[in-house]
């Protein structure tokens, strides 16, 4: 790789510093949001595992309400919000859920929440009473 030099005005140098430098800014105060989002998931995947019984080392995340995997396009990949409502609801075995918890606990659209609910239903795997929702196994 080799070095170009630019010469510019100083005006527009210290134009281009001040976008640069807010540009970075931006950029160091998303990595600290991002760390502090992975120790506080890090910290509810360690208070979940211990609830849940499950052992869990410091780099495995387990599944709970905020670990849900995204697309940048806010949607979850294809055919991970069946996996993601059924974990939840798994999670909570012995919990009677209404349609408006999963859809919040889960980040589905209540489109999809719905569509996956009623497939689990007919497949055997959820019971649903009075408008409320339960893992059946």
């Amino acid at each position: 790789m080799s070095n170009v030099t630019i010469t510019v005005p100083s005006e527009i140098a210290s134009e281009v510093l001040a976008v640069m430098e807010a540009r970075l800014d931006k950029q160091k105060a998303a990595v600290v949001s991002l760390e502090q989002q992975v120790k506080k998931l890090k910290s509810e995947a360690s208070k979940a595992s211990s609830v849940n019984g499950y052992s869990s080392s410091e780099n495995e995340l387990l599944l709970t309400e905020s670990v849900i995997t995204r697309l940048p396009s806010g949607r979850a990949p294809r055919g991970e919000s069946k996996t993601i409502i059924t974990e939840f609801l798994k999670s909570k075995p012995n919990e009677k859920l209404t349609f408006e918890e999963v859809v919040s606990a889960t980040g589905g659209s209540p489109g999809t929440v719905y569509r996956v609910l009623h497939n689990l239903r007919k497949e055997g795997l959820v019971k649903h009473n009075k408008r409320l929702w339960k893992w059946a196994q």
